[in-house]
Order: C-alpha cells, then sequence, then structure tokens
C-alpha cells in the first residue's frame, strides 16, 4: 500500500509532523515531539536540536569513548552548523563550533557524564577552533 506524499514529513518516521515539532539545526528535518527525546517545552531546542539520525555517528563515537574510558575527546569535521552545546540523550555534554551555515569543517568536543560538571565555560572562535 502506497502512502501519501505529505508536506513536513518527520526525519525519523516520515509521517506529518504536527505543531508540536522541532526542526534539526544539522539536516534542516523537521521531528515530531514524541519522537525528538525532548522532555518538556520543545521551545528551547529551536537552535540547538539535532535529530537522532543526525547524532548516529557522534552516539556511536561516544559509546566507543567509554569503552576506552576516554572522558573527553575533540571532533573534527563534525559538518554541524552554529556554536551551540547541548546534552545527549546519554547525558554526555557535546559543544561545537561550525560554520553558520551547513557544510564544511566544524569541530566538536564530547564530555562524558562524570566531568561535565567540570565544565567552566567555552568560547567559540570559528568553524577551526574551540576553546573549552
Amino acid at each position: 500500500m502506497r502512502q501519501k506524499a505529505v508536506r513536513w514529513p518527520c526525519g525519523v518516521y516520515r509521517r506529518g509532523v504536527g505543531s508540536n515539532s522541532v526542526q534539526c539545526t544539522s539536516c534542516q528535518k523537521w521531528v515530531d515531539k514524541k519522537y525528538s527525546g525532548i522532555k518538556g517545552s520543545v521551545s528551547k531546542y529551536m537552535k540547538s536540536f539535532i535529530s537522532r539520525g543526525c547524532l548516529n555517528p557522534v552516539t556511536s563515537a561516544g559509546e566507543e569513548m567509554m569503552q576506552l574510558g576516554v572522558d573527553i575527546c575533540g571532533l573534527s569535521e563534525v559538518r554541524w552548523d552554529g556554536q551551540v552545546h547541548f546534552t545527549t540523550l546519554d547525558g554526555h555534554t557535546i559543544v561545537y563550533s561550525g560554520r553558520l551555515t551547513q557544510g564544511m569543517s566544524g569541530v566538536a568536543v564530547w564530555i562524558h557524564r562524570k566531568i561535565t560538571g567540570a565544565l567552566v565555560g567555552y568560547e567559540p572562535i570559528s568553524d577551526l577552533v574551540l576553546v573549552v
């Protein structure tokens, strides 16, 4: 059975999203709140939300860092836009600095949840330099 095309498909489940949805800042796809992992209001995530699909490489890297016993890891060629920090669904912190538009380059730092409290601040310098 063929599904009807929808104007704003969910980036996770391809069904149409409603008014309670958030746009991924990485791939620009809309994700319905119930599939986003967001608890509470979606409005505070509007500028920094990254969908599960875009986080998969970071999630995989985070799992590998935990297995290796690494508490902090620098990442390059992240290719996300903007300069922001967020907490993953696993409780780890990611700070990143990219271009104003999605594309090439971009750097990030993955910080294990057990030392996230030690983060005093960060300063995004450019899409190639991030001071943590």
